[in-house]
């Protein structure tokens, strides 16, 4: 895979084996048609087949819905990727993380009416993007994974791949989502997802630790008693539950890891929820557990990162208020992803390190976006073109 994401190029690659693979044009055709020489074909041609884009099965395997007369302009001239990278660059943050990467694709979650979403769109989005993630993921050898429906729609499109593009045959990938009530067993859960992708991208070998039976939230009246002590020390004995985040484990010997397989892993693949509905389908088992009203959490989060909470700045809020209930999970903590999203940002190629990856869709999500990518959270962004657009507006006022 490419060392560094130059997003004008792998643009002009995507055009490039379209036109080969798809309209069947030669070489000099497609020179002709991009304004570039012969051997410049050649070269895109390679690098669209280290990104996915196979040229023999481009419209199977790449572009199953087919290339859009509005996708074809995207190729052509600077996409909302461009212009986001641009209103990017100028955010400076705390942690000194910026967002080196970003890829828009089409797809996404479309409204249909009713406050649904159009699944067909979150499929094509999901192809689109497997590509260019089984490429990251490549790069790794220990990969966590949350949750959800985007999530699960890019490990699909990667499971369509006949052959994904990988260079470490063992990558392990981990869950850090613990299970909810709701939630247990759901092909959108953090160990499902994690056990898919494992199977996908390492041919069903290497270990698959899980977290099927750890509860994602303490309850809030549980928090500073006797019974809080009691609930983390049943779930620090768990053995899949040390193995991924660390700990002293059932008979009191301590991970081998020191920090568990989060301490180790260079990728995290995640969404972002928004702020009137976070944590996605988990979000009545978080209102329960937090003893709180759906307006007084949105008057306190602008949404969540694969479970945690972030903090709404502004009059009325307090952090304090939001630890509570960032306290609650179980799953990946704060100053974990954090210190994935810095260690990422100082690594100097090779070996490159993907960091935190925000896959997301829809115009709702602009908020967090913002918020995650101003704390200096993310590393790389995957959108859809909506959630493209609205951050673009957010970030420059427009």
């Amino acid at each position: 895979m490419p060392r560094s994401i130059d997003p004008e190029t792998d643009r002009r690659a995507e055009l490039a084996a379209y036109l080969a693979g798809e309209l069947k044009l030669s070489h000099k055709e497609v020179a002709g048609r991009m304004s570039i020489s012969a051997s410049n074909v050649s070269r895109l041609l390679s690098r669209a087949a280290r990104l996915g884009c196979y040229v023999e099965r481009v419209v199977r395997d790449f572009v199953p819905q087919g290339v859009t007369p509005h996708r074809l302009e995207q190729l052509r001239t600077p996409s909302e990727a461009q212009r986001l990278v641009e209103a990017l660059a100028s955010i400076r943050t705390d942690t000194g993380v910026g967002v080196r990467s970003v890829r828009v694709f089409p797809g996404g979650a479309r409204h249909t009416g009713g406050g649904a979403f159009d699944e067909q769109h979150l499929v094509e989005f999901g192809r689109w993007a497997a590509p260019h993630v089984a490429g990251l993921i490549g790069h790794c050898d220990v990969v966590a994974v949350t949750w959800g429906t985007t999530i699960s729609r890019i490990i699909d499109g990667i499971e369509l791949q006949a052959t994904p593009h990988v260079e470490r045959a063992r990558t392990i990938v981990v869950p850090v989502c613990a299970e909810v009530e709701d939630f247990a067993g759901k092909p959108q859960s953090s160990s499902v997802l994690a056990s898919r992708l494992q199977e996908v991208m390492s041919g069903g070998g290497g270990e698959r630790p899980m977290l099927t039976r750890i509860p994602a939230f303490i309850p809030r009246r549980f928090l500073d008693t006797e019974r809080e002590r009691g609930v983390r020390e049943m779930i620090g004995a768990s053995p899949s539950y040390c193995r991924i985040f660390g700990g002293a484990g059932r008979k009191g010997r301590r991970s081998a890891d020191g920090g568990g397989l989060v301490a180790r892993a260079s990728m995290l693949l995640t969404s972002v929820g928004s702020a009137e509905h976070p944590v996605g389908l988990n979000y009545n088992e978080l209102l329960d557990a937090g003893d709180i009203t759906p307006k007084k959490l949105k008057q306190l989060v602008v949404g969540d990162i694969g479970g945690i909470l972030i903090h709404r700045l502004g009059k009325g809020t307090t952090a304090d208020e939001v630890l509570q209930l960032n306290r609650m999970w179980t799953g990946l903590q704060f100053d974990a992803l954090k210190s994935l999203a810095v260690t990422a940002q100082m690594a100097a190629p090779p070996p490159f390190k993907p960091g935190v990856v925000v896959a997301c869709c829809g115009r709702n999500r602009a908020e967090i976006l913002e918020a995650v990518v101003r704390r200096g959270l993310v590393n790389e962004l995957i959108l859809d073109d909506d959630a493209a657009i609205a951050l673009h507006e957010r970030l420059t006022g427009a």
